[in-house]
């Protein structure tokens, strides 16, 4: 047999999963805007696009001196997008802009 018959099988590339938002929601027991800030998180509708991390702010002193009272706080990607109150709609509206700005990003890089 030559070797140049011989079939080489296809590279398969793992599929990439699609792109997501990292979430951080900083909170605090016992604070009723914090419940409602949850509620519109899950409320949003796009689950699917983004990781989800709740920090009790109460667990570090830096950031209680940080937030203090002005809880909570929604972080997308790192950037503070979001203190105390906002709607669902908001909510989803930011983290679909933050995954076009990772898609934008991603191919500067690769240019």
């Amino acid at each position: 047999m030559k070797l140049s018959s011989i079939r080489h099988p296809r590279q398969i590339r793992p599929k990439q999963s699609p792109p997501r938002a990292r979430v951080t929601l900083y909170t605090r027991a016992n604070c009723h805007l914090c419940e409602d800030a949850k509620q519109a998180v899950h409320r949003s509708g796009c689950a699917d696009h983004f990781t989800l991390e709740e920090i009790d702010i109460d667990t570090d002193q830096a950031l209680v001196r940080r937030y203090g009272w002005e809880i909570p706080v929604v972080c997308i990607d790192g950037v503070e997008t979001f203190k105390t109150r906002f709607a669902a709609e908001e909510f989803c509206r930011e983290v679909l802009r933050a995954i076009r700005l990772q898609s934008v990003t991603d191919v500067q890089q690769r240019s």
